[in-house]
């Protein structure tokens, strides 16, 4: 199917695109259900460990691959004190934070301050193991803990469908201040940057401590087309056209959180609400900002520039072959 009119990609975003997400959604339903009544139960076992999941969404940064058989969920840990940000923040989103802890509940004896986040992963991956060894969720016919994975990774059956469950701890706001350059230009609006500096940045487990900007990039997703623009659908189209719908598998290379960061990028340079008031607008400046990426290999994160989000060691053939199905595309 020919993708290069406005009535054409309008179809493709109501017919395919659409139609996904609200079967996803009826997953999802069944999904949530089962994660909550595993951390009720790990929650009554250890309270630091929160009982309610917080759904991390198609875009976030930590979620594995994107598949629509996968789901991602944080899960809050209580009894850590809020720290000030540290002085190198570019480094900080790669490299192992120190996390301070309360001591009044301690997660370590022997290292009272020290929040080790393999000690923390470790642990809550054998209280999972437990609370599944008593019973499964009721909602479901199985549920295993998958082993050697970077996250504690659950799969769950029910009625012939499997489906993969991350579960990322999380610090909720941990650091208060945001004591980067940003905005950098006049966009997004001052209101949308004063309520993004407000929620604060959070830390994730995934075997290291890193940054996570979820909060900000969630609602600055949430309010982008406040002027009535197409941004959000062009995403949708180019993230179902790339993960979902592509003869090839590029999810080891790209993904959702990638095409977000692109569109911030994108969003950033043409800062006028009529290059984004059509579809085919919309979808053009994100394509041709993706192969400007692409061709570079190299993709900013959008809060910490200074970071490459896309991993420097790809086969150069896969990068060739992803690029030519973005241009594809245009």
């Amino acid at each position: 199917m020919a993708l290069k009119s406005e009535a054409d990609r309008q179809s493709y975003l109501d017919n395919k695109v659409k139609i996904s997400k609200e079967e996803r959604a009826k997953t999802a339903d069944w999904v949530i259900e089962s994660v909550k009544e595993i951390l009720y139960r790990v929650n009554k076992k250890d309270a630091r460990y929160s009982a309610e999941p917080i759904k991390l969404g198609n875009y976030g940064e930590y979620n594995k691959v994107d598949k629509p058989n996968e789901f991602n969920f944080m899960v809050p840990l209580s009894g850590i004190l809020q720290e000030r940000l540290p002085f190198s923040l570019e480094g900080s989103l790669q490299n192992e934070l120190h996390i301070t802890l309360n001591t009044v509940t301690p997660w370590n004896k022997s290292v009272p301050n020290e929040l080790s986040p393999l000690m923390v992963m470790v642990q809550f991956q054998n209280i999972v193991a437990d609370v599944l060894k008593d019973k499964a969720p009721s909602n479901v016919e199985a549920c295993q803990l998958k082993p050697n994975c970077q996250v504690v990774t659950l799969t769950l059956k029910k009625l012939g469908q499997e489906v993969d469950v991350d579960l990322i701890p999380i610090i909720f706001n941990h650091f208060s201040q945001w004591l980067q350059k940003w905005p950098r230009v006049m966009w997004p609006s001052d209101s949308t940057v004063r309520t993004l500096k407000v929620l604060g940045i959070d830390v994730v487990n995934t075997n290291k401590w890193k940054l996570s900007f979820f909060k900000a990039e969630k609602r600055l997703r949430q309010t982008i087309d406040e002027d009535g623009g197409r941004r959000k659908d062009s995403l949708k189209i180019l993230k179902y056209y790339l993960l979902e719908d592509s003869p090839t598998d590029f999810s080891a290379v790209i993904s959702s959180y990638h095409l977000q960061t692109t569109l911030f990028w994108a969003c950033e340079e043409h800062r006028s609400a009529q290059g984004w008031n059509t579809l085919n607008k919309s979808l053009n400046l994100l394509i041709l900002k993706l192969m400007e990426f692409l061709k570079r290999w190299h993709l900013p994160h959008y809060f910490l520039p200074g970071v490459n989000l896309l991993d420097t060691r790809t086969n150069p053939t896969i990068r060739s072959c992803l690029f030519d199905r973005v241009r594809s595309l245009k």
